[in-house]
């Protein structure tokens, strides 16, 4: 899935990404959000890496600033 502009209200993305895809016997994703340095409100770079497996999931998140600073 990609979205090149969400908003809602008054906030707005300008690219939405999620990948789903299966690994063994855990269904794995990979997302990013983020805002280019064009954006009025907020500039940024977002990563969620997972898994959902039977009884439990894993997250691992990174954000970045407007200087790609972690």
């Amino acid at each position: 899935m990609h979205v090149y502009s969400f908003k809602s209200d008054s906030l707005l993305l300008d690219t939405i990404r999620l990948n789903i895809y299966p690994e063994e016997e855990t269904l794995r994703f990979r997302a990013q959000i983020r805002n280019n340095r064009n954006n009025p409100q907020f500039v940024f770079n977002s990563y969620l890496d997972g898994g959902l497996m039977n009884v439990e999931t894993t997250e691992h998140i990174k954000l970045y600033d407007k200087k790609d600073v972690l």
